[in-house]
């Protein structure tokens, strides 16, 4: 594990401690107070959780039981940071033990190179579920028809109307009954279980896709409910953001290992930022040039960085500074995309060059043309140049506005642009 890596676990756990700490205080204190209520009122003191039934069979909830839930995802969320295979495993241990839910799983999601596909990443964490719901086999035969495939135009659809980084939906929002009997996957893989009615729930970082929680029940337990669906509401933001800070953590071992043989051989000063715009690391040039630019600062790098995010803030991505001897630098920023099987993050690459030597570059005629952009990308600059806005765009061609905007941002990319006029110029598109 990398200093870098070892220096944000350490704050994370940090923070997750003193929550920890809070939640178990208040915790105690509803304890005591249920207790002291109910000895007033001489009756004994009981907790109950999860579900019962009453004599027809149907689910009650007990007043406890949304508390108690919350509480201990409270607790899950709060824990100190070891890894996210653990966390997941807690979270579905936590919801089968309060509810009436014995299969669940988590499944990672990366978007596809074309950028409209989801790829379910090899690392499926699941609970009392047979292999046939999520193993390679399920993914190579079944995924693309699956109901919750997020590229199944319901979905979508879904997705796009609702809000928020986290969106639930069961079977019923989706498809009639009788459409989900004759489905494939009913007939192939959920039915031969003994299972029926499912519900998910999908995390996402904005507007991209990042995981989601499958939950199943047999025919004999009934629907889920709609208030076993505002229980599980009431977690999700929590369970969210604690699933990025273990993708964040894990993304710093990410950038260094993929970026690192860039930074040593670059005779250019390189820093790496991550996607809050702190510093993660930087070679030897970058560590020069600051120290020339910021000589009162114990960490220059560092010092950069905040002007970096200061500036970012009015979207400013290329800027000069001057050193002491009132040398000028060229500072550029730019996205940096990790979407690997062990890391899904968007990064920042800070390129410092002496004025005189960014100047001589930046007379260089762009060998690249339109003919290097694949058809797709083609018809969207196309669409640029005539001014639309991307929600125009995305009605136009009939796909997301998620989507378009992953296209824009390939093409600047390879265009090493950074804004929509760029891409015009460096295409002689626009002249001014």
């Amino acid at each position: 594990m990398t200093k870098v890596e070892q220096k944000n676990l350490f704050i994370a756990n940090k923070y997750s401690l003193l929550l920890w700490f809070s939640i178990k205080t208040i915790n105690l204190i509803f304890y005591c107070k249920y207790i002291i209520m109910n000895l007033s009122n001489g009756k004994e003191p009981e907790i109950k959780k999860g579900t019962t039934k009453d004599k027809d069979g149907c689910k009650m909830k007990q007043s406890t039981m949304v508390h108690s839930f919350l509480f201990d995802i409270m607790q899950a969320v709060s824990e100190p940071m070891t890894t996210i295979e653990h966390f997941k495993e807690s979270v579905l241990r936590i919801i089968s033990q309060n509810m009436n839910i014995d299969c669940l799983k988590f499944v990672d999601y990366r978007i596809g190179d074309d950028g409209e596909t989801f790829n379910v990443l090899p690392n499926t964490t699941a609970l009392n579920l047979p292999g046939d719901y999520w193993d390679d086999l399920w993914v190579k035969n079944y995924y693309k028809t699956c109901i919750y495939n997020p590229e199944n135009p319901a979905v979508c659809q879904r997705l796009h109307d609702l809000h928020g980084n986290c969106c639930i939906m069961k079977i019923s929002d989706l498809m009639t009954f009788s459409e989900y009997e004759g489905s494939r996957n009913f007939q192939e893989v959920v039915e031969p279980s003994g299972l029926y009615y499912s519900m998910i729930i999908y995390f996402r970082d904005n507007d991209r896709l990042i995981a989601s929680l499958d939950m199943i029940r047999p025919k004999e337990d009934g629907d889920f409910t709609e208030e076993e669906m505002n229980a599980l509401k009431s977690i999700c933001p929590y369970v969210c953001n604690r699933l990025l800070d273990y993708y964040r953590v894990r993304a710093f071992s990410g950038y260094e290992t993929l970026v690192s043989d860039v930074l040593s051989m670059s005779s250019d000063g390189l820093m790496l930022l991550d996607d809050r715009m702190c510093l993660i690391t930087g070679n030897n040039a970058a560590k020069e040039i600051c120290g020339k630019i910021y000589p009162a600062s114990k960490n220059p790098m560092k010092r950069l960085a905040e002007t970096i995010a200061n500036r970012s803030r009015f979207r400013e991505t290329r800027f000069m500074l001057n050193d002491t001897d009132g040398a000028l630098f060229d500072v550029f920023v730019n996205p940096y995309h990790i979407n690997s099987e062990s890391c899904r993050a968007v990064a920042n690459l800070v390129s410092i060059k002496h004025r005189a030597f960014a100047k001589s570059e930046s007379h260089e005629v762009s060998s690249f043309t339109p003919e290097d952009l694949t058809d797709r990308q083609k018809e969207i600059v196309g669409f640029i140049a005539e001014g639309m806005t991307n929600r125009e765009i995305a009605n136009r061609m009939m796909i997301s506005e998620n989507t378009v905007r992953k296209h824009i941002e390939n093409i600047r990319l390879r265009l090493g642009v950074s804004s929509r006029i760029g891409i015009l110029r460096e295409l002689s598109i626009v002249t001014t």
